[in-house]
């Protein structure tokens, strides 16, 4: 452990910069590269918050905002640390779009100062954005006057037309090359990229393609309505929560699994505390809310989801016996707060409990992805290749 500290010359640390609310969680992920930007596999990091009293983080990396101020990260391997600051403001998170997430995050600077004011972002085309796109956007849909690129609804968990993956209790007709829902004529595959045998827990990476792309709302149909990604029909990660039909106050939340599968979880408060379970008998239990909480599965599996570009996204997934696997995200914004090109569910990189790596690459004009990294025997890597 100490020779493989001691190969670390730099650290990638996701997310670089973070502006957060009162009791609202995150999980900063590392990742260690060598003098020729190699991942170095193995390695293990400590971590440090410079005030404590405002975030808390573990030995993990899972933080915790208790207080408003500001923090300072600290990730070190050997020699070599890296240092994030968190901005942690008063409250909790309202309802945002996605010009609004960005020009909250855009408040805090990557060298720790805050925008002038601790209001308004010194990025004029931010500020901008965010007081114009609301207006725009909010006539392609997203309910309560909050729009993403989300289009969800009741029937995409309940009409048997519009299910994919594998629900629970249907006819289900198997092929050589996968599984047909004939009520939906939906036919699933399965391409199979990286499986790390782990320490109480695999990391498995999958492609998962669903041919129904299309789904039925009334008398109208819906293309890609909760978008998927790398592209349109498939799905690489590891799942997310959606939030629709949103209220004043309340919303409902559906659970999409890695392979595309729909379940829903209930309705509940959009801010506080909820604990919400699915209806098709696989007792998934939800505790959180919007802004993010934990998923519980019978199995043991405890699976942290943290607000990372205005998406409910799994951060962190812990077996029974402490063992994890920790997931990082592109970042739909940069340093100084402007967009990026990236979708915002893009896979940064993946850490299990051993310390090995798996990163992703991208196509840097389009955010597509073009490569995979996974590591290989004795401490090396190999590289899938999608150009």
């Amino acid at each position: 452990m100490a020779d493989r500290a001691a190969a670390v010359r730099t650290i990638r640390l996701n997310p670089t910069k973070y502006v957060g609310y009162v009791d609202e969680t995150i999980t900063l992920t590392a990742l260690p590269a060598d003098h020729l930007d190699r991942t170095v596999q193995g390695v293990k990091f400590s971590w440090v918050s410079s005030n404590p009293d405002k975030v808390q983080i573990d030995d993990t990396g899972r933080a915790t905002f208790l207080q408003p101020g500001l923090a300072r990260i600290t990730c070190r391997a050997g020699s070599v640390s890296i240092t994030a600051p968190v901005l942690v403001r008063p409250n909790h998170r309202p309802r945002q779009t996605d010009a609004q997430w960005r020009a909250d995050q855009a408040r805090l600077h990557a060298d720790g100062t805050e925008a002038s004011n601790g209001s308004e972002s010194t990025n004029p085309i931010a500020s901008l954005i965010d007081k114009l796109v609301p207006t725009a956007s909010a006539q392609i849909g997203g309910g309560g006057g909050v729009p993403n690129t989300d289009f969800a609804y009741d029937e995409l968990w309940s009409d048997p037309a519009n299910l994919v993956g594998s629900p629970r209790n249907r006819a289900v007709e198997s092929t050589r090359l996968g599984s047909v829902l004939p009520e939906g004529s939906n036919f699933n595959f399965v391409v199979p990229l990286v499986s790390a045998k782990g320490r109480g827990i695999d990391t498995d990476l999958a492609l998962h393609c669903n041919s129904r792309v299309w789904s039925r709302h009334g008398n109208a149909v819906t293309f890609d309505p909760v978008t998927s990604w790398p592209s349109p029909g498939f799905s690489l990660g590891f799942g997310r929560i959606v939030t629709y039909n949103v209220q004043s106050t309340t919303c409902r939340y559906m659970l999409v699994d890695a392979n595309g599968t729909r379940r829903y979880l209930g309705q509940g408060n959009i801010s506080g505390s909820n604990t919400l379970q699915t209806s098709d008998g696989s007792h998934i239990t939800y505790l959180g809310d919007s802004n993010g909480g934990s998923l519980y599965y019978n199995n043991g599996l405890t699976v942290t989801y943290s607000n990372m570009n205005n998406r409910l996204l799994p951060t962190r997934i812990v077996e029974r016996n402490g063992n994890f696997i920790q997931i990082a995200y592109k970042s739909a914004v940069d340093y100084d707060g402007y967009p990026t090109v990236y979708p915002p569910a893009a896979l940064d990189y993946v850490i299990d409990t051993l310390g090995r790596g798996i990163s992703f690459g991208y196509d840097e004009t389009n955010g597509n992805l073009i490569s995979i990294t996974a590591p290989g025997f004795g401490g090396s890597g190999f590289t899938v290749d999608f150009e």
